[in-house]
This record gives C-alpha cells, structure tokens and sequence, in this order.
C-alpha cells in the first residue's frame, strides 16, 4: 500500500489543490485549470472509459490509483471515485508515484 500517495493526495485537498467528481473534472478540463485525473479502483468501467477519453481530449494524464473510493475518501474527507488536481507540482509528485498508470500525455 502507497501511505504516501495517500498523504500527498490529502495534503492537496487541505490545499484546495483538488476537486471531486465526473462534472467537476470536465468543468476544469475543459477551463484547462486540470493537471492529473485520478480514478479509484472501483470505478465503473464506463466512467474510468469517459475519462481517459476526457484526458487524452484534454491533453491530462490519467491515472488509476490501487485505492477503493472508501480509501480515497479516508484521506480526503471527501468520498469520490474522480480526483482532478488542478495543480501542476502536486500533480507531477502524484503522478510520480504512478509512473506505470499513465494513460495520457504526461506533464
């Protein structure tokens, strides 16, 4: 288990780095402000395909995290299967501890 993607995904919450959700994530893709999608293990097959759709459209890295949403959520205090970090140097730390998943341009 990877305590410290954990960490560093919470950190980025506190630091309002990091907003929730399928629409949330479209919203700031398509403003451009997204920098990383991260997508809980347990997330239907048909949202993870929207979106690696989504961050290969919008040119943002995706990544699938070894984390149910209950896992994600513990750490953030906010249960979502959809994590869009809208920060470039937290997003790059995070994609860093999942070089293997990406399924989009990397940074």
């Amino acid at each position: 288990m990877n305590d410290r993607l954990l960490s560093l995904l919470g950190l980025a919450r506190k630091a309002g780095k990091v907003v929730f959700g399928r629409d949330c994530a479209a919203e700031a893709v398509r403003k451009k402000q997204a920098k990383l999608l991260l997508l809980a293990s347990d997330l239907s097959p048909k949202s993870k395909k929207e979106m690696e759709f989504l961050g290969q459209n919008g040119r943002v890295p995706v990544c699938q995290v070894p984390y149910t949403m209950l896992q994600l959520g513990a750490a953030t205090a906010n249960r979502a299967g959809i994590y869009t970090i809208v920060d470039a140097g937290f997003a790059k730390a995070l994609q860093a501890l999942q070089p293997e998943n990406t399924a989009a341009p990397a940074l």
